[in-house]
């Protein structure tokens, strides 16, 4: 019963267990907005859009919000904020549903993804100002570094990696 929510239908007397949602946060990262959400178990979801005003929701089946924030708002964007709440679908789904909504200006493109445990779920959305989402780089671990001389006016810096770099010029 560690992580779970514990509900007792009495019409039925059945005896719910439904992992607990952890965490929900709405955060601007350098290239994107990410909305996650990490439970104690696999995420089950779908997800569905609705119009005037543009809103995306996300359903989260059989789970129960823990004590964390439940809404975030954004000033200036397009994206105007997220909210979580708990509800229940009966009878068809039965269980109980927490669902994200997405309040947003205009419709926007968005990807969802999550980890490889299905434990964690993120939405990312553009940035006000980019036309699309920037593509998703793996993850690359820095697993060595030497420098060497090769002249007097010429040196190389030699990086040993685990995973494919991606790489930017800065100017």
């Amino acid at each position: 019963l560690l992580g779970c929510a514990v509900r007792w239908d009495q019409a039925t007397r059945t005896l719910y267990l439904h992992p607990w949602i952890r965490r929900f946060a709405l955060e601007e990262l350098r290239d994107r907005y990410r909305l996650t959400v990490a439970a104690d178990a696999p995420i089950t979801y779908r997800t569905g859009e609705l119009d005037d005003p543009p809103r995306l929701f996300i359903d989260l089946l059989n789970m129960d919000l823990a004590q964390i924030p439940s809404a975030y708002a954004l000033q200036g964007s397009y994206l105007k904020g997220a909210r979580i709440s708990q509800n229940s679908l009966a009878p068809q789904p039965p269980g109980d549903v927490a669902r994200i909504v997405v309040e947003m200006t205009e419709r926007r493109p968005f990807r969802v993804g999550e980890s490889d445990d299905k434990c964690k779920l993120w939405v990312d959305f553009p940035l006000p100002g980019a036309a699309r989402l920037p593509t998703d780089v793996p993850p690359v671990t820095l697993t060595g570094a030497s420098f060497e001389r090769t002249s007097s006016r010429v040196a190389q810096l030699k990086l040993a990696t685990y995973g494919r770099p991606y790489c930017t010029a800065l100017s």
